[in-house]
């Protein structure tokens, strides 16, 4: 199978093309047939002005993805779905943790960067208001799915022998904040002919540890490359030394497209390790072809 991955919301972008820039992710991929969604981000505006630069109007989206239920992933719903004007229901695959009420605790410069008042309030999914429910369809998954032919979910990562970056995530649970494991994380796999191609929303439940999981799930299968966000800016430098060498060992080093939560200092730190053939940043207007 083929397709072509574009990030359409992030950290940075292409702003000489006309995209813009914001907290958050959200990537396009295209198939033969079909264009899935993966993610709103933050702000509904922003990803509109940016797929109308890539082209894409609202209605031909065939299927939406969320990763997880955080805002900055997708609180542009809202926005998204008042500019379809499509009658068919738009399918939305997320797992039901999604919606559970979230939080976090923010320390040093995160809770400057995110300029939260509170440390304890919603920092999940958006509400939908109730005209809006009836143009949209849930369905919600935990187990590994495909979502169309060469596409799949991963599921929930279950297996953690490696860290994985919930640390600091809670969840409301019986009216009490208790520490969120983020097993809504869902990340993307295409299998293409040149091998598996994995996308990640924030990657909560840790790269190395989805990685396995996709080396399970498709034994013997080259990982070709990892696009989107790793939450590897929490890493220090020890921990990507040893993130680099199970690429480099394990996994034969796939190729580097990171962005959002991956960090400036882990994309600096995998561009001098492996160099810039391998790894380079995905801005807003990026796109790869696989």
């Amino acid at each position: 199978m083929r397709f072509k991955i574009t990030n359409i919301y992030g950290n940075t972008a292409l702003t000489d093309k006309g995209y813009k820039a914001d907290y958050g992710n959200a990537f396009l991929i295209e198939s033969k047939d079909k264009i899935i969604l993966f993610d709103t981000g933050w702000k509904g505006d922003i990803l509109l002005h940016n797929l109308k630069i890539a082209g894409i109007e609202p209605d031909s989206i065939d299927i939406l993805v969320f990763s997880h239920g955080h805002f900055d992933h997708t609180r542009g719903l809202e926005e998204f779905v008042k500019n379809r004007t499509s009658s068919k229901p738009l399918k939305i695959f997320l797992h039901p943790d999604a919606l559970k009420e979230k939080n976090a605790k923010f320390i040093g410069k995160l809770i400057l960067f995110l300029k939260l008042k509170e440390r304890f309030g919603n920092v999940g999914f958006t509400d939908i208001p109730d005209n809006l429910k009836e143009i949209v369809s849930f369905e919600f998954i935990n187990n590994p799915k495909e979502i169309i032919p060469g596409l799949f979910s991963l599921g929930e990562i279950t297996e953690r022998d490696e860290k994985d970056a919930t640390l600091f995530m809670l969840q409301k649970q019986n009216g009490r904040w208790v520490q969120d494991k983020v097993m809504d994380d869902l990340s993307l796999v295409c299998d293409t002919d040149n091998g598996l191609v994995l996308i990640c929303g924030c990657c909560h439940a840790g790269l190395l540890n989805t990685l396995n999981k996709v080396e399970k799930k498709w034994p013997g299968k080259k990982i070709d490359a990892v696009i989107g966000g790793t939450h590897m800016m929490i890493c220090k430098k020890k921990d990507l030394e040893y993130i680099s060498q199970v690429l480099s060992d394990k996994y034969k080093i796939p190729k580097l497209y990171l962005n959002h939560c991956s960090g400036e200092n882990t994309i600096s730190f995998f561009d001098q390790k492996f160099g810039k053939e391998i790894s380079r940043p995905m801005h807003v207007g990026d796109f790869l072809e696989v």
